[in-house]
C-alpha cells in the first residue's frame, strides 16, 4: 500500500506539471516542443518532492519496525535520510545556475545541457525513492 500512495501521491502529483505543458502544448497553435514541456523548474520541483517524501517517510517509521524486514542493515534510515539530503543540496546548486542561466539570458549555460542535467537528477531521485518505497513496503 505505500509504494501506491508513493506512486499516486509524490510521483503522480510531482509530474503533474509537465503534463500540463504537454496539455497546453497538445492543445495550442504551435507546434510540440519538447523545450517547453521539459521545463527545469518542474523537474527539480519534482525531484524536492520525492526526496522530502522520502525524509518524511522514514522519520515516520520506528527502529522496531525496521527490524522486521530482513536483510535490512541497521542503518538503513539514517543512510537514505543523508542520501535524501544530499540530493537536496544538488539539486538546489543545480537549480541556482539555471536560475542564473535563465537571469543572465542563457551567458555562459548551454539550455539543452541544464535540461538533461535537471532531468537525469529526477531519474536518479525517482530511483532512490523507489529503493525506500520498496523496502518499507510491508510495514
Amino acid at each position: 500500500m505505500r509504494k501506491t500512495k508513493w506512486v499516486i501521491y509524490t510521483v503522480g502529483v510531482g509530474i503533474l506539471p509537465l503534463f500540463a505543458r504537454a496539455l497546453l502544448s497538445a492543445i495550442s497553435d504551435k507546434p510540440w516542443c519538447a523545450m517547453f514541456v521539459f521545463n527545469e523548474s518542474d523537474l527539480v520541483t519534482y525531484s524536492l518532492a520525492l526526496c522530502l517524501a522520502n525524509i518524511i517517510e522514514l522519520d515516520g517509521i520506528e527502529e522496531r519496525q525496521l527490524k522486521k524486514i530482513p536483510n535490512l542493515k541497521p542503518n538503513f534510515k539514517t543512510k537514505n535520510r543523508g542520501a535524501s539530503l544530499l540530493m537536496i543540496m544538488v539539486v538546489i546548486i543545480v537549480y541556482s545556475a539555471v536560475i542564473n542561466a535563465e537571469l543572465d539570458n542563457g551567458a555562459g549555460y548551454e539550455k539543452v545541457n541544464t535540461k538533461v542535467l535537471t532531468g537525469i537528477l529526477a531519474l536518479v531521485n525517482t530511483l532512490i525513492s523507489y529503493s525506500i518505497f520498496d523496502r518499507i513496503k510491508n510495514i
